[in-house]
């Protein structure tokens, strides 16, 4: 009896087989590495924004290999409606800097970013006192400002977005301390109203008993 052994062969998409695109990658990084050498694009020490998996990262670098940096992660502050210390390590590729949005904040002058406040108010507000308090606020520490208003997406609310100018490493904590500063300055006004804040209750009469 004659045996005829049978082959499944494996079709690659496009006739990339995976050690191409390994050697290809492994490349990319040493050729990132060089390029990080020669022109000192990213240190160690510094803070950077990257693109990886699905959202822009924020960290200190603190270790630079052949092939990969590692990144300390630290809070996001470009999504502000999620910002949270995180504090993961990462391992990015040296190809990011080719591949992948890659900015380093620590080359820019004095590493003062613009960074956002927002409030949402009721629509009903007296917004001529709600600038009056930030001026006040912001005037008096000397930070640079600008503000806008805008309807909010199912147009039941005003939102104000403060724009301001910091550092980088404390961008965080002078957002916490403003914010903080901002919220109780606007409690003290009654023509000032958050969204979904409620009004403070009326103590009771005896003749209410």
């Amino acid at each position: 009896m004659r045996v005829v052994a049978k082959c499944k062969c494996v079709r690659w998409p496009n006739g990339v087989r995976p050690y191409t695109i390994a050697t290809r990658e492994i490349i990319l990084n040493i050729a990132g590495s060089i390029y990080i050498f020669f022109s000192s694009i990213v240190r160690v020490g510094d803070r950077v924004m990257v693109q990886f998996e699905t959202k822009h990262t924020i960290g200190d670098i603190i270790d630079i290999s052949l092939v990969k940096m590692k990144l300390n992660e630290v809070e996001d502050y470009t999504n502000l409606k999620e910002v949270k210390t995180v504090g993961r390590t990462i391992y990015i590729p040296n190809s990011y800097i080719f591949t992948k949005v890659f900015y380093n904040y620590s080359l820019k002058k004095n590493g003062i970013i613009n960074d956002l406040i927002e409030f949402e108010f009721d629509i009903e507000n007296d917004f001529e006192k709600v600038e009056s308090v930030i001026s006040k606020i912001l005037g008096s520490i000397g930070i640079a400002y600008t503000v806008s208003f805008n309807l909010n997406s199912t147009k039941s609310g005003i939102i104000a977005q403060l724009s301001y100018q910091t550092n980088y490493k404390d961008a965080s904590l002078n957002r916490g301390k403003l914010s903080i500063k901002l919220l109780q300055e606007f409690k003290k006004h009654e023509t000032i109203r958050l969204k979904n804040s409620k009004p403070l209750a009326k103590p009771k009469s005896d003749d209410e008993d």
